[in-house]
């Protein structure tokens, strides 16, 4: 593969000891491939990493990308950072066989991805950070069935305005161990199929504004550990079924202004270690069933996090002595 291309040797850091980094140049016949960088694998001689990181901004895609294949079938990771002109994938980006990771951080104009994008059976991470203009998700994502880590996120200063909903597809993600979800400012609610994600460990939802509660079918997620629901300031309660989250260990409800309650099943969650309730100003009382997490110093609840607005927060009289 390395043969018929025009490259240049860059210093880079190299993920793997048996690829190394190089430019295609400005001489290359491939005009749209000018200034991407590829990953060799050393052995082979395939292409098995691209990314757009460094393209100068004269030379970034138009509108649209090129093609991948056949000439870069043997791709394992894409990196199109900063793509900021394209408003869609080529298609061909769903016809590698062997993409582990496809990260689409700061495509600005990116406005949909392919139909096809469940195709992708062997891909483990899907990022897209700072994509402001994606509305949705396709519903073939069902398809991504090795699929481990899902990042749709906004970092400082920016958020996605447009995604509202998710596909009910999500809940055939059976790899899926991370969701992040995390200033989808528009998003209404999640699938009635989370729960269907067994091996999820991690769901951040962080300033999802819109989201007024969870499906009570998050329930059946239990192997979640991480549930973090900051600046959340719609949600107004959680579902009864979050008890069933036996492997919760962080609970974090900072700024959830609705909040006005928490459910007497939050007691079940044996293994609960931080739980963040700093600035939830409606909430008024927690659960008498949280005495069985208590004391503090015995190590159920390691961490819990009030704020001055709390100090008159009762269930029972021994919790009541763990309220600073």
């Amino acid at each position: 593969m390395a043969s018929n291309l025009n490259l240049l040797l860059v210093s880079r850091n190299e993920e793997s000891s048996h690829s190394n980094w190089v430019l295609l140049s400005e001489e290359n016949h491939e005009d749209q491939m000018k200034g991407v960088s590829v990953a060799i694998d050393s052995k082979t001689g395939d292409v098995i990493e691209l990314s757009t990181q460094d393209v100068e901004d004269r030379l970034r895609w138009r509108t649209s990308m090129p093609c991948l294949v056949p000439k870069y079938s043997t791709l394992q990771r894409v990196d199109l950072d900063r793509s900021r002109y394209i408003r869609k994938l080529d298609e061909s980006v769903t016809a590698l066989p062997h993409l582990k990771r496809l990260k689409l951080t700061r495509c600005s104009a990116l406005e949909q991805l392919p139909s096809s994008l469940g195709n992708l059976c062997n891909l483990q991470e899907l990022i897209l950070t700072n994509t402001m203009k994606i509305k949705s998700l396709p519903k073939s994502i069902g398809g991504l069935k090795s699929l481990k880590r899902l990042v749709f996120n906004g970092s400082s200063g920016e958020a996605n305005k447009s995604l509202q909903s998710l596909p009910e597809g999500l809940g055939e993600l059976r790899s899926l161990q991370e969701l992040v979800l995390d200033k989808c400012k528009a998003l209404k609610e999640l699938p009635s199929s989370l729960g269907q994600l067994k091996m999820l460990t991690r769901l951040s939802l962080q300033e999802c504004k819109s989201i007024q509660g969870l499906p009570d079918s998050i329930g059946g997620c239990h192997s979640l550990v991480e549930l973090d629901l900051t600046k959340c300031v719609a949600l107004a309660s959680l579902p009864v079924s979050i008890g069933d989250l036996r492997m919760l260990e962080d609970l974090v409800l900072t700024k959830c202004l609705s909040l006005e309650a928490l459910p007497e099943t939050l007691g079940r969650c044996e293994k609960l270690a931080f739980l963040s309730l700093t600035k939830c100003t409606k909430l008024t009382r927690l659960p008498h069933s949280m005495e069985r997490l208590l004391p503090i110093c015995e190590g159920y609840i390691h961490s819990l996090i009030l704020d001055h607005h709390t100090d008159d927060l009762k269930t029972s009289c021994s919790f009541e002595g763990s309220i600073p």
